[in-house]
């Protein structure tokens, strides 16, 4: 009670006091410059808005592979790629348009699936290896090693 008291006793006396004078400001230190805001110009989106990535109707480019005789892969495409720990998976557009989603191990049209990364799914089949660079069309694509005969094919 006592205590209460003396808090009340402060509080009081700290409204009755007259306020200190408010301390100059040190005449040594410069007046602050405030700095002029730049706004950069937005640029023109007119090409991303004309063609968006993710749009339910966009579909890999058609053609071939740019190699002689269509390649051991032609008119595929390695969409993207997810790897983790324990699994790895790569999408990839097939001809006529169709998606499959493959994890290591698996086959497509003879090829094994050996090699999943963030850059390229490694193929397989009879000892030759082909690559399908992750985002490239498919004409662009080319052979990792080795060269696919017509009898590989």
């Amino acid at each position: 009670m006592l205590a209460c008291g003396a808090l009340v006793m402060t509080l009081g006396v700290q409204f009755l006091m007259p306020l200190g004078e408010l301390s100059p400001e040190t005449p040594g230190l410069a007046a602050r410059r405030t700095r002029p805001v730049v706004i950069p110009p937005a640029p023109a989106y007119s090409a991303i808005l004309a063609a968006p990535i993710f749009a339910p109707n966009r579909l890999p480019a058609p053609g071939g592979s740019g190699m002689p005789g269509g390649g051991p892969l032609a008119g595929y495409a390695a969409l993207g790629a997810a790897t983790g720990r324990a699994v790895a998976t790569g999408v990839v557009a097939m001809p006529g348009g169709q998606v499959r989603a493959l994890h290591r191990g698996d086959d497509m049209e003879g090829w094994r699936l050996v090699d999943v990364n963030s850059a390229r799914l490694t193929f397989e089949r009879k000892g030759v290896r082909h690559d399908l660079l992750v985002g490239a069309p498919a004409e662009t694509q080319t052979p990792a090693t080795g060269s696919a005969s017509a009898a590989d094919q």
